[in-house]
């Protein structure tokens, strides 16, 4: 009889945890370590992630900020600290919690926000001194952006559900009276306090704790709000600006901006629930255009990823050396640490540090191979299995649910390898772990050639 052959179901899911393993559709991941996808149909292990500054050795690293101005990343704890490429800024009086920089020419300053509960909240840095922002009725902000030529700022200490503006040009001037000139209350008494906002294409995107307003306009005579739908529960932070949309986090899942109201069909991580629903609340996100990804870090050594050129609900894992509690995109992806260290992302690195190997493996769901009424006899599995740069490629089948491997092959690497084997079975698992590696490996599908040997009645 001639040998079937049989297309794998390539893993494009991303993972799938919730569910009991036989359950878990063959064209889903039930663990993945350190891989993610570059395109719809093809894995690659990840790059570098490299400790690049110091920061007090003990303080989890709260927020990132990178300033073209003076090309320095810089980056703040929870513990009244602020850094410039590692070194120390004097002046915070309080947790730093918001950065940008705002003016032009050749002498723009850094706005920073300070978490002071009762004085002005916003200062300036021209990259020797700190100081105060003095000026015409300046706010008590603790978010900052630079918007249409003006400094916007929300998260009032006095006022909660205020967003105002400067004058064009001017930081330090925002007075006026309310629809006039600087400031404007986002549907006060209703749905809690702002907690996160983005500007995305002319538009401002406003979250409070319960629900999605939109805010149009450059101000102060054209600004017009409305609401745009539910999101119960926001997590600060996780707003990110993903090329073809928006994405954000809730203590439920990830949601896309113009979905309908919340609900499981419109969660983006429903698939991984079991592993990130119960700590998305302290969770950062931001998007990585390097990885096509939207990527979530929670306070562990576990970063989510996923990857929006496939889908923006396909996830895979990384493993961090070091638990991430802040996640940035500025000249690159950059991770802050618990351990008070900022990290950055290497994409063609294949360890990290100097000499740290990661591991780097994934594991399919079961297929049934075509009927789930006949046993089969599987003679070889082959396709792009240990693609790309060098490493050693031990693939492992595993047949009608078995603990132990049936069988167990290393490939090297290759742009086609073939993994010959002859057993019957009902379903077959795939798991590939690469190692010896000297570049990033890629994983780019698989062919099971069989024929039937019977029914499994």
């Amino acid at each position: 009889m001639e040998l079937q052959r049989l297309d794998w179901p390539f893993p494009s899911r991303g993972l799938v945890t919730e569910l009991d393993a036989k359950h878990i559709p063959a064209d889903a991941l039930s663990a993945v370590t350190n891989m993610y996808f570059p395109q719809p149909f093809l894995l690659r292990a990840r790059g570098g992630i490299d400790s690049t500054y110091n920061g007090s050795g003990s303080d989890d690293v709260a927020g990132m900020y990178y300033w073209d101005h003076d090309a320095k990343l810089y980056h703040w704890d929870d513990a009244k600290h602020l850094y410039k490429n590692g070194t120390a800024v004097s002046g915070p009086s309080y947790n730093v919690t918001d950065a940008c920089s705002f003016g032009v020419g050749a002498t723009p300053t850094l706005i920073v926000c300070e978490a002071d509960p009762s004085a002005a909240t916003m200062h300036t840095y021209n990259g020797t001194a700190y100081a105060t922002l003095t000026g015409t009725d300046v706010p008590k902000a603790r978010r900052v952006l630079s918007r249409y030529g003006r400094l916007w700022g929300t998260r009032y200490v006095d006022y909660p559900h205020r967003v105002g503006c400067s004058a064009a040009g001017d930081h330090t001037t925002w007075s006026g009276a309310y629809g006039d000139f600087g400031w404007w209350d986002i549907a006060p008494g209703h749905d809690g306090e702002i907690v996160d906002w983005l500007d995305y294409h002319g538009r401002l995107y406003i979250w409070k704790e319960r629900g999605l307003y939109e805010l149009t306009g450059d101000g102060p005579t054209n600004v017009n709000y409305r609401r745009i739908g539910d999101a119960d529960k926001v997590v600060a932070g996780t707003a990110a600006d993903c090329g073809r949309g928006v994405l954000y986090a809730t203590a439920f899942g990830v949601f896309p901006v113009g979905s309908p109201p919340q609900d499981e069909a419109y969660d983006l991580t429903h698939n991984v629930q079991a592993s990130i629903q119960s700590v998305l609340s302290s969770g950062q996100a931001a998007y990585s255009p390097e990885l096509s990804a939207y990527v979530v870090v929670v306070g562990t050594t576990t970063v989510w990823v996923s990857n929006n050129a496939n889908r923006p609900d396909v996830w895979t894992q990384f493993t961090a050396p070091a638990a991430m509690s802040a996640v940035y995109e500025g000249n690159g992806l950059w991770f802050g640490a618990t351990d008070g260290k900022v990290y950055k992302y290497d994409h063609d690195d294949y360890k990290d540090g100097a000499s740290t190997a990661y591991t780097v493996s994934f594991e399919t769901g079961e297929w049934d191979l075509g009927s789930k009424w006949a046993k089969k006899n599987v003679r070889a599995v082959e396709g792009v299995l240990n693609g790309g740069e060098n490493a050693t490629a031990t693939v492992s089948l595993y047949k009608d649910g078995e603990g132990t491997a049936v069988d167990s092959t290393t490939l090297t690497a290759d742009s086609y390898n073939v993994d010959r084997v002859q057993f019957n079975c009902r379903r077959l698992k795939m798991k590939i772990a690469y190692t010896a590696r000297t570049g990033n490996p890629y994983f780019g599908g698989a062919v099971v050639r069989l024929k039937t040997a019977g029914d499994v009645l």
